[in-house]
């Protein structure tokens, strides 16, 4: 019982950790297309 409650917890965790990593991922490629927009168009 245990044991399944802890894999639940740990998919669980993995889940925040990637939906972290894709927003963090998401608002960098949107500081690189302003940066390169603010030196395309500077």
């Amino acid at each position: 019982m245990l044991d399944v409650i802890n894999l639940g917890l740990a998919d669980y965790i993995g889940l925040i950790q990637s939906l972290r990593n894709t927003t963090s991922l998401v608002i960098v490629f949107g500081y690189e297309k302003e940066i390169v927009a603010s030196l395309l168009y500077s």
